[in-house]
């Protein structure tokens, strides 16, 4: 799973481990993979999404891209582009609500893009 997903350079993974769900087919598969080895396995593909997730923004680093800004945290408003790039950008004027064209500056840790 881990090479393929990382052969396809996906935009974004949802990481999840399997848990037994009572009346369900899977319920009854035996032979359950030892919680440690989830736990491990989980973790290497969070750090992959991270690393996916930035790869996908810096691909539009340079480029203008209409953000649906929904609100303000700390000195940044927050929004969205068409693609679910999350954006954060400075504005003297209230962005909540507006969708404005803004250039993507860069990428910062938690795989956000700066306007």
């Amino acid at each position: 799973s881990y090479e393929f997903i990382k052969d396809i350079q996906f935009s974004k993974i949802h990481v999840f481990k399997y848990s037994k769900r009572e009346g369900t087919k899977a319920a009854d598969l035996k032979d359950e993979v030892d919680p440690k080895i989830k736990e491990k396995r989980s973790k290497r593909l969070l750090c992959l999404d991270k690393e996916l997730e930035n790869n996908f923004i810096k691909k539009h680093i340079g480029k203008k891209m209409d953000v649906l800004f929904e609100n303000k945290k700390n000195e940044y408003f927050e929004g969205y582009t068409k693609n679910y790039i999350r954006v954060k950008a400075k504005s003297k004027e209230e962005l909540g609500g507006l969708i404005k064209d803004v250039l993507i500056n860069g990428v910062c840790d938690e795989a956000v893009a700066i306007g």
